[in-house]
């Protein structure tokens, strides 16, 4: 069962600046809580994965991910409408970055590094299980890492294996 950090809604939507901040300065700060994703829950639709919210998104530059804040306000608006969401994660946020708040390069820590690694391959599986919000811009479609997201977003696990979603079983939205 993969282990997570993830934000709290009031977090989100408190947030007075531009954009959401990198994941090292947010736990640094207390504010983000770890934690344990059960697979089984999820792939039967139960557990935390209900009241969690996954953002796909792309980048806007390498050291940023949403340069003016439109990502950010839209997150904001989703949950205002959405109270069940008590927990959102944003890749940004909750996973630690390579790069520093000033573009440098290397800024994981060993243990950054280790948990990214455990954390990276299990991410598709959130994507196949959780509420997702769709960030859609002119680049979205043109890059790899986002389609397998919004594709996975689009798919519901069954006994049977990894199937579309049918009318009534659609988990995302999205938001241009």
């Amino acid at each position: 069962n993969p282990t997570f950090y993830f934000l709290p809604r009031e977090v989100v939507l408190s947030c007075e600046a531009t954009s959401l901040p990198r994941m090292q300065e947010l736990r640094d700060a207390g504010k983000l809580v770890k934690k344990t994703i059960n697979l089984q829950e999820a792939f039967l639709g139960k557990g935390i994965i209900l009241e969690t919210l996954f953002i796909s998104h792309r980048w806007e530059s390498k050291e940023t991910h949403d340069i003016k804040g439109a990502q950010l306000r839209a997150v904001k608006e989703h949950l205002r409408k959405h109270p069940e969401h008590k927990w959102a994660w944003f890749d940004w946020s909750c996973m630690a970055q390579w790069y520093g708040p000033n573009g440098e390069e290397g800024c994981r820590s060993a243990f950054d590094e280790k948990e990214f690694r455990l954390m990276l391959p299990a991410i598709t599986d959130l994507y196949l299980t959780a509420n997702v919000l769709i960030l859609l811009d002119g680049s979205y479609s043109a890059r790899f890492w986002t389609l397998m997201e919004a594709w996975s977003a689009t798919q519901k696990v069954s006994a049977s294996g990894v199937r579309p979603a049918k009318r009534g079983e659609e988990r995302y939205s999205i938001t241009c």
